[in-house]
């Protein structure tokens, strides 16, 4: 009898905890407006689609997803949200493209993504993302997402004609050929407290990339990136970027520009940043602007205030190399940079620059040959005013060479640098303004003229040989290369001297037929003589 009594009541505790259990589970699962996924292993896309689809304005999930190419090959170009005002919060969860998807193609208005992580993407136009409508990210991570190297292909997110808001995000180990984070055309992108870095090879147009776009960046960083050009941020065919309180560092460029680079640019504003241990191989060691590359845009301005330019290097112009546009520096320090040639901290050429309160401190320049070690300006008018030029080092020119500057303001600087040559130079110019100055004992020579001619190696006498061709009849085609009379082929990159390749090498095939030697004619000497930048040219 007490047996029964103790099975009855082990019966009845038992019914009393189930039922606990399931009012609790109730109670769990009533979120109001938000829809809860609550599986814990991987989901596939076609899961994700599925649930987003029947959500209502908010979407939230407890799994990670992965692309699984055999149940979601109709998803490869990314989940479609089509709702306006929509929000989803990843719960710091993972979507896992697998290196064969893109994780949302965003068509819905005034998307938001919070707390989320993609992976693996890969995928032409925003391997992560694509955004044609108006989207914000909030503490979303994008690892190892890489363009297809399709035109506009950009590593993460891709956007077109919309505003774009990126905040407290990471962008890491990401690729593509143009941005390897983000690529924004036609739009407005504004990044706030995120970060940018990167070991990828895959990089060719830094993270970021712009096409006639806005961009503001403000408390970010930019680190340990490798590019082609611009390991930051590279904008064409007209662009407006603010950089505010935000760090670049160890960034480098294998050609030109090593943090920010823009071929047409309206207006580059930098305050409160730090550029550290920045460079590229020709131009701009930080940045390269070259502000209209043959387009049309006009007054356009560069400015740069309350900023720390350190150890940066490039083959001209060690921090800044800009051509053409307005320059304003105001109380910046530029300390320990280097270039090759010209100018160890700015290189500029047909720009007008204006240089206030701020420090140049034991730059150089490392070729024997060489001018500018803080500052060389080619045309445009300059002033600089409550400036220090302490220990720059160049060949000629230790803190400033003017060639050709029509106006040159001197006006309340200090200068204490080498005594054993030229600090300040001038070559040709106009109009010098020379006011209360400090030289300490730094050498100054004012308009200097620089008519030298230099010829190397001997004039070497050749025989003319006759090759000449007879016909009967004029032949279908006429190759040169079926008689040998050609010389080995050039690349000209993106230089834009088609027509220097072009006669030097109808130059050089005409040298070969008549005196059977090869010769290799200079087309970049050739370009400088009509190039608006060189000092040979224009």
């Amino acid at each position: 009898m007490k047996q029964n009594k103790f099975i009855l009541h082990f019966f009845i505790l038992v019914i009393f905890f189930v039922s606990i259990t399931a009012i609790s589970a109730a109670d769990l699962n009533d979120t109001g407006d938000f829809d809860i996924l609550t599986d814990i292993d991987d989901k596939s896309y076609n899961d994700l689609y599925s649930e987003i689809t029947t959500a209502n304005s908010n979407f939230t999930f407890e799994s990670d997803y992965k692309f699984n190419k055999d149940l979601d090959k109709n998803y490869s170009g990314g989940i479609n949200i089509t709702k306006n005002n929509f929000v989803i919060n990843g719960n710091n969860h993972i979507i896992d493209c697998a290196n064969e998807a893109r994780a949302f193609y965003i068509t819905g208005n005034n998307v938001e993504i919070n707390n989320l992580i993609i992976e693996n993407a890969f995928c032409g136009y925003g391997s992560a993302i694509r955004a044609d409508s108006n989207l914000t990210l909030n503490n979303v991570t994008f690892i190892n997402c890489m363009g297809d190297n399709e035109t506009y292909s950009g590593g993460a997110i891709y956007s077109y004609n919309v505003t774009l808001n990126v905040n407290n995000c990471n962008f890491i180990d990401n690729g593509g050929e143009n941005g390897a984070s983000i690529t924004s055309v036609m739009g407005a992108v504004n990044v706030v407290n995120s970060t940018f870095a990167s070991s990828s090879d895959n990089i060719i147009k830094g993270h970021i990339f712009l096409s006639n776009s806005l961009l503001t960046v403000d408390n970010s960083n930019f680190l340990n990136t490798t590019s082609k050009y611009a390991a930051a941020i590279f904008s064409r065919d007209d662009a407006s970027i603010i950089a505010k309180n935000s760090k670049f560092k160890n960034l480098y460029a294998y050609k030109t520009a090593g943090a920010i680079g823009s071929r047409v640019i309206s207006n580059l504003t930098i305050f409160g940043c730090e550029f550290d241990n920045v460079s590229s191989e020709n131009n701009g060691g930080a940045i390269f602007l070259d502000v209209f590359a043959g387009d049309s845009v006009f007054g356009s301005w560069t400015t740069i205030t309350n900023t720390l330019f350190n150890n940066c290097y490039s083959g001209f112009g060690g921090v800044i190399l800009q051509l053409d546009g307005n320059l304003i520096i105001n109380n910046t320090n530029f300390t320990s940079n280097s270039a090759k040639y010209e100018g160890g901290a700015i290189y500029t050429s047909h720009a007008d620059v204006e240089i206030y309160n701020s420090k140049f401190i034991s730059n150089t320049l490392d070729d024997e040959i060489s001018y500018g070690g803080a500052c060389y300006f080619d045309d445009g008018e300059v002033l600089l005013k409550g400036n220090d030029f302490i220990d720059n080092i160049a060949s000629e020119g230790f803190s400033v060479y003017a060639y050709d500057v029509s106006d040159l303001s001197l006006i309340e600087n200090y200068f204490n640098n080498p005594s054993d040559g030229i600090s300040i130079c001038t070559v040709y110019g106009k109009n010098i303004r020379d006011q209360g100055n400090n030289y300490t004992s730094d050498v100054k020579s004012f308009k200097n003229t620089n008519d030298f001619y230099n010829f190397e190696g001997g004039a070497n006498s050749f025989v003319i040989i006759n090759n000449t061709i007879s016909y009967d009849e004029l032949p279908e085609s006429f190759d040169l290369r079926d008689y040998g009379w050609i010389t080995p082929v050039k690349d000209q990159g993106f230089m834009g001297a088609c027509w220097a390749f072009g006669n030097m090498a109808a130059l050089e095939s005409a040298l070969l037929r008549y005196t059977n030697q090869t010769y290799s004619l200079s087309e970049n000497n050739m370009q400088n003589t009509m190039l608006k930048y060189s000092k040979y040219g224009d």
